[in-house]
């Protein structure tokens, strides 16, 4: 995979306001792109925006673009194969086992074991035959990852992928994104965690009241004086993780 994703001028408004406005990046596949921001700067509606799944009373601007192509001139199942998102939450009401939550979207990869390999990457194999309906949030959460990886797109849009994890997890998906774009995939993933950014993406988009305010390499966007000013929050130690994952040897 060697296009480039473009989202372009992407805006959001109601009748009475905007929501995001003017928006742009442009990835290169092998790239984490963090959408960054405090609560309403506008980094969820920036990706469901551009995957134009946004509700019908807003209005949208703008395009995005993948290679030589606009993105809503492609197929449904074409769309689906070429870029999979990941919710915040999933609106499943189903009580689908958690095999056939992955298997809808192993049906868009003709690749075989596609679903359980997906489950083994984010360590949810053991959940293969539980209810999804019956899951934790963070389970679920693993789960919807599983089932974006199975659709074999090359693009993956995470909205906050670790919001319900625990800590172990939440580094065994910031370790998977990682594994992932050194394979060739491009990541655009909405993140809160900012002691997790730099372990994480390779570039990175501040956003505030959705406006963009930042956007380059990651050191740059999380400048001393960016993080005041946008987060009201001063750096105290380095931007760095906490912890990390215990190897099995130790």
């Amino acid at each position: 995979m060697s296009e480039l994703l473009e989202i372009e001028a992407l805006s959001v408004r109601t009748k009475a306001h905007g929501i995001l406005q003017d928006f742009s990046l442009r990835m290169k596949p092998g790239e984490v792109h963090a959408l960054l921001g405090p609560n309403g700067a506008g980094k969820s509606t920036a990706i469901r925006a551009a995957l134009a799944i946004v509700p019908s009373h807003l209005r949208v601007d703008g395009q995005m673009v993948i290679g030589n192509k606009q993105y809503l001139d492609l197929a449904p199942r074409a769309r689906a194969q070429t870029v999979a998102y990941v919710p915040q939450r999933s609106a499943l009401r189903a009580p689908l086992l958690v095999r056939e939550v992955v298997g809808h979207g192993a049906e868009l990869n003709p690749a075989p074991n596609k679903a359980l390999d997906a489950l083994r990457k984010v360590d949810a194999f053991e959940l293969a035959d539980r209810r999804f309906t019956e899951l934790s949030l963070g389970q679920q959460q693993r789960v919807l990852v599983a089932r974006a990886l199975a659709t074999g797109a090359k693009w993956l849009f995470l909205d906050e992928p670790t919001a319900s994890l625990d800590i172990a997890h939440a580094l065994r998906i910031h370790a998977l994104v990682t594994e992932l774009s050194r394979d060739g995939f491009g990541v655009l993933m909405a993140m809160h965690d900012l002691a997790a950014v730099g372990s994480v993406a390779t570039h990175a988009s501040l956003l505030r009241e959705g406006r963009l305010v930042a956007q380059g390499d990651v050191d740059t966007v999380l400048s001393d004086t960016q993080i005041r000013d946008v987060f009201r929050v001063q750096r105290v130690g380095p931007l760095s993780p906490a912890f990390r994952l215990v190897e099995e040897s130790e």
